[in-house]
Parts: C-alpha cells; structure tokens; sequence
C-alpha cells in the first residue's frame, strides 16, 4: 500500500495521515515513523537508531524515529516487514530516490513503491511492505511512485505548478485546466481533502 498526503502546509494533511495511522485496522507489524522536526506530534517509543529498534526483543507497533535517514528506516521497514511513514517525504526524495544504477542500489523507498506487495523479509519470508508519505511539494513527487500510488489525498494548495501537477494526474475530476484546478484545491478548507484511488 502506498499512500500519498499532498498540499500545502497547514492544509491538514498531517493530522490526516496521523489519523490514518493510529486507527487502521490493518494487519501491519508496526508503522516507522520519521519524526524530522521532533517536536513530539507522533505517539509512540522514540528511536534515535534503528539499531535500538533491531535490538528489541519485541517490536512496538508504533515506532518513532529521530536522527536516521529516511532510507535507513524505509530499509528497516522492509526488513521488518513494516509500513514506512514520512510526513516530510521531499527529503527522502532528496536523499537519492532512484532504481538501481551502476555502482548504486536501488533506494530502499523506491523498493518498498515497486516491490512492495511482495518483499523478502530478513527472516526470508515475503510480505507487503507499505509507505505513507506526505509532503506540501505536490509537483516534485517522482512519477513513478504517483504511478505506485494505491491512495491519493489532495488538500488545499496555491501554488500553480502544485495545480498543474494534480490536474495532468487527472485527480482532479471537475477540473477543465490547470487554471480551475487551482481554483479548485485554493477552496479547500483545512482538513477538506480531495481523494482518488489508482486501484478498481
């Protein structure tokens, strides 16, 4: 499952996402959550290594995370067999997003997008591995993980390249041009979110 939470900041996409994560009922072994600016919104143990999580005899469902990079937690994720969760996703994207390329592995988010539904486990065992990501720069998400995307949730924003992005996405059904796609999204309220699904 990957999930994306866009708009502009304050629109209400992290409490949405927060929302999403502490009330799915799922069967999910726990959500690794990136906690960059640390000022306690996420409930849950903090880990500032993922090496204090691999030492736990027992994995908490909820686990917070402040100091490691997003790909050392999105890897933890898929050797745990877990959900990868970033409010501020434009920084993992930063961190060298990417497929494998000579001299380079691929990044471990771009495997969890591409392989998700059935990765291998460092037990060895095949399991969904999800990604909930958020992030107020709509038009920079790479397009292969909007074409990985199951969920879509679209709130508020004003800048036109955001606008442009969403509506060439085709997740805005009303809209005729990036012009009233703008329009569109610079109506929403906080907490108002327009939802689309890539999966039948």
């Amino acid at each position: 499952m990957i999930g994306l939470y866009l708009g502009a900041p304050r629109c209400g996409k992290s409490t949405l996402l927060r929302r999403h994560v502490y009330t799915t009922r799922q069967d999910v072994l726990a959500f690794l959550i990136m906690d960059r600016d640390g000022r306690g919104t996420w409930d849950g143990p903090v880990f500032r290594t993922v090496e204090e999580l691999r030492r736990r005899p027992t994995i908490p469902r909820f686990c917070v995370f402040r100091g490691p990079t997003g790909a050392e937690v999105a890897q933890l994720a898929i050797d745990l067999g877990a959900v990868y969760v970033d409010e501020e996703a434009h920084r993992v994207f930063a961190e060298g997003y990417g497929p494998e390329r000579p001299g380079k592995s691929a990044h471990p988010l771009y495997r969890i997008a591409h392989e998700g539904a059935h990765l291998e486990n460092a037990a060895g065992d095949v399991c969904e591995v999800g990604a909930l990501l958020a992030t107020h720069r709509t038009a920079n998400v790479p397009a292969d993980l909007v074409a990985c995307a199951d969920v879509v949730y679209l709130g508020r924003t004003v800048l036109f390249s955001d606008a442009e992005r969403a509506y060439r996405e085709g997740w805005i059904p009303d809209a005729t041009s990036p012009r009233t796609a703008r329009d569109i999204l610079q109506r929403l309220r906080p907490g108002e979110f327009l939802h689309t699904t890539n999966r039948a």
